[in-house]
């Protein structure tokens, strides 16, 4: 049988402990309308809600119309009761609240004393509780299915999203460029400042949710035209519950091309592995807990130059890992911190690409060191109102990733494909781009918001929430081409249809009047650029009515940019109104 397919062979020991490991920054809120059997609303009525994924437990009281909102709650499963003096008290389990998402749970209450049984059921979504069309998935929901484990892999899934993009990683939300979505991980942005993918700043075992945006979203979400994919890492419980993956690769497993068949390439038996583990537990139960997660990988690649018949073996090293505290230092508050590692090194990588390359010289050793902090508190301020507060920097960085020599003649060669037997745009001679110039892209934010339950007995209830957002776009680096500010277009020669080489294994130039070009690339070493964006919003979840909800908001968005190196920028304002309606 053929060889069509690359394998990935993944095994899973997990050792349980009880509570799951679960508690995401970004939170949500269970909501719902408590009656009595006669259809009136019922105001007063305490609603708790407990959780294994929740330090302690959050009540709400309903208000005039009978409306609740219990916030701040991170993505799990819940089970919500309801008490009141002078009726019988409700209770319901499996309440499913998925990452930054809203849950209803509604109940009838009897009076106490009567023997009718009343049946509770819980929605997610429905149509009070969120108009935002969005489609969740949990970890264990990804475990058994065929697909990858990183977030545009898991995002894949949701309908209206392809990945038939310009660039590999990202996706296309609803028709929106491929460049205009937003990859979250606890609550924060984690884009690539160029290509708008999502940086690795993850431990995928570590993963316990991801909630894919497509449509209806609030105010409260900005920067994109697309969607917005969001992710949770694990955060620890009140025991102790830790995993351990092994994943196996092989460059022998993948079927050869038909061109590396025409030049007797076969592909290596070269075993590689991806080692993850996560742990995590409570330092004080109910109040602290902690969840650490790392990750190893080491790649061996073996590839051919496909013109010069010459090999290499590309390694690539990925480390990883997270360390996250969530506490609660008095009852309906909550503070975490988070910070991220991932860092890599690649040994012998094509400083171009892999398919243009002709011989050694054009590979480097190049380390991009990658990390991200984020930090954040949420919780009850008064019976109405309910604050959050945000901050997060990532730092993401290519060193060495270049040529180091600056004589001319130690410039990057591309053929032009005139020459008899030479392909077009390969690549020989020198490194592309300049160790001397790396490039940084790196961003910070810090968001707020402040909400408030507004209950009136003819007009309905109002969740109303305002906030702001400070988000810093930051690009280091000034384009270099090359470390000698030059690239040469030329053919090399050929002798008996093959490349003819130096004593270096470099193919031998060959300069021809009219055909043969030079390009001087004119950069500024270290340019920055920092886009600055500012953000106000106003969001109102209107419940008019039982069956009736209606979101008004709007967005307000300041773009100020700020550049050296003779780089132009752009400013600009705009309004984003967000509107939807649910019955």
């Amino acid at each position: 049988m053929k060889r069509l397919f690359g394998l990935a062979v993944g095994v899973v020991l997990i050792a349980s402990g009880g509570s799951a490991l679960a508690q995401g920054v970004q939170t949500g809120t269970i909501t719902g309308i408590v009656q009595s059997v006669d259809g009136l609303s019922l105001p007063g009525v305490t609603v708790t809600a407990t959780s294994p994924y929740l330090q302690g437990r959050r009540t709400a009281v309903t208000d005039v119309n009978g409306v609740y909102f219990i916030k701040g709650l991170p993505a799990g499963t819940y089970s919500v009761s309801f008490d009141v003096s002078s009726f019988r008290p409700s209770h319901t389990d499996s309440v499913s609240l998925t990452v930054g998402g809203t849950a209803e749970v509604n109940t009838t209450m009897s009076v106490a004393g009567r023997t009718e049984t009343v049946n509770i059921t819980a929605e997610t979504p429905s149509p009070i509780a969120s108009v935002t069309l969005s489609q969740a998935y949990t970890k264990a929901e990804v475990d058994v299915l065929p697909v990858g484990r990183r977030p545009q892999d898991i995002a894949e899934l949701a309908p209206g999203l392809t990945n038939n993009t310009p660039n590999a990683s990202q996706v296309t939300i609803g028709g929106s460029t491929a460049f205009d979505n937003v990859f979250m991980l606890n609550g924060v942005d984690i884009n690539d400042n160029l290509f708008g993918t999502p940086n690795g700043l993850y431990i995928e075992d570590a993963i316990q949710e991801t909630n894919v945006l497509t449509g209806g979203i609030s105010a409260e979400w900005g920067r994109f035209a697309g969607g917005v994919i969001n992710l949770i890492t694990k955060s620890g419980g009140n025991t102790f519950t830790g995993s351990f993956r092994e994943n196996f690769s092989n460059p022998r497993w993948i079927e050869e091309t038909p061109r590396e068949k025409a030049n007797d390439v076969v592909h290596q038996n070269v075993l590689g592995k991806a080692s993850e583990g996560t742990f995590g537990g409570p330092l004080v139960i109910d109040r602290l807990w902690f969840f650490t997660a790392g990750r190893y990988q080491k790649d061996p690649a073996p590839n051919t130059f496909v013109q010069t018949g010459g090999s290499y073996t590309r390694i690539d090293t990925n480390k990883r890992g997270e360390v996250k505290f969530t506490g609660s230092p008095a009852p309906g508050h909550t503070i975490s911190g988070d910070y991220t590692r991932n860092s890599t090194l690649q040994k012998d990588r094509p400083s171009l690409n892999a398919t243009s390359s002709l011989d050694k010289s054009v590979l480097v050793t190049e380390t991009i060191p990658n990390s991200l902090f984020v930090t954040n508190y949420n919780g009850a301020l008064a019976q109405k109102y309910f604050a959050t507060l945000q901050y997060s920097q990532k730092t993401f960085k290519f060193v060495n990733a270049g040529g180091t020599k600056t004589g001319i003649a130690d410039s990057p060669f591309r053929t032009r494909g005139v020459a008899a037997g030479v392909p077009a745009a390969l690549h020989y001679a020198a490194p592309f781009f300049s160790a001397l110039d790396p490039e940084e892209r790196n961003n910070k934010q810090f968001t707020g918001s402040v909400s408030y339950i507004l209950s009136r007995k003819r007009t309905g209830t109002h969740d109303i929430k305002g906030g702001g957002e400070y988000y810093r776009s930051t690009r280091t680096g000034g384009n270099s081409q090359s470390a000698t500010g030059y690239v040469f277009q030329s053919d090399y020669a050929v002798a008996n249809a093959k490349p003819v080489l130096d004593s270096q294994g470099v193919p031998i130039p060959v300069f021809t009047p009219g055909v043969s070009r030079v390009q001087n690339w004119i950069s500024t070493q270290g340019a920055i650029v920092n886009i600055n964006t500012t953000s106000l919003y106003f969001q109102d979840h209107w419940v008019a009515a039982p069956r009736l909800s209606v979101d008004l908001g709007t967005r307000f968005e300041s773009v100020k940019s700020q550049a050296t190196g003779d780089i132009v920028t752009v400013d600009t304002t705009k309004w984003v109104p967000r509107l939807g309606l649910s019955y």
